[in-house]
């Protein structure tokens, strides 16, 4: 992630990760700030840029977080895009925090965000990290040049005691789980093994030792 966020122009999120993740400031060194020079340092090499790429939040309502650190004391440039109607309902926010309009009211279409990105940041190369809702108006508009999906070897399930799914890669997870009648997390013993199969459509069929 923090290799990803060096060679982007922009990293896209929507009002909902941001929320869900009150204290992250999505630059390259928030993941590790141990590396925090040697990511700065990469980072000028391949875009010529000596600060982290700047932050592009999209909010049809303007309803977000006042006390978030990426508004009130961002470490980078920010840009907020919202509608005219949301914009009236934003929260106070840092003098780096720019305001982009890309819609009246409600939902900001994909190519709306695309346009207010490569207008306002001139962002080429554009790193959505979520959620689910933006990035898939993205992924149904064409918008999507490459995918980085990471495979995680543990299973989730369901019991009888738990409300829902105990962990979930996915944001549904089917009704019985992948295990019915055990609700666990607990990751696989070891690493999975390479994969055994791969498919012309590009899946693979992986296999991993359980204990």
């Amino acid at each position: 992630m923090a290799l990803l966020r060096s060679a982007a122009d922009c990293v896209l999120i929507g009002a909902g990760t941001l929320r869900d993740d009150p204290h992250h400031q999505w630059t390259p060194s928030t993941p590790v700030p141990e590396l925090a020079e040697e990511l700065a340092a990469h980072r000028l090499r391949l875009t010529g840029a000596d600060g982290p790429p700047p932050l592009a939040v999209v909010t049809g309502s303007g309803d977000l977080p006042a006390a978030h650190p990426a508004l009130r004391h961002p470490e980078g440039d920010v840009l907020v895009i919202t509608t005219e109607d949301g914009v009236a309902h934003l929260p106070p926010m840092h003098p780096r925090v720019a305001v982009a309009i890309a819609g009246r009211a409600g939902q900001i279409s994909a190519g709306a965000v695309v346009e207010a990105v490569r207008t306002h940041l001139a962002a080429v190369t554009v790193l959505c990290e979520g959620g689910p809702q933006l990035f898939g108006q993205l992924l149904a508009g064409g918008w999507v040049d490459e995918l980085f999906l990471t495979v995680a070897p543990q299973l989730a399930g369901r019991s009888g005691q738990a409300p829902g799914p105990v962990w979930s890669p996915v944001p549904h997870l089917p009704r019985r789980g992948t295990a019915a009648r055990s609700a666990f997390a607990a990751p696989l013993g070891r690493p999975p093994l390479p994969p055994v199969r791969r498919h012309t459509s590009g899946l693979k069929f992986l296999r991993a030792r359980a204990r």
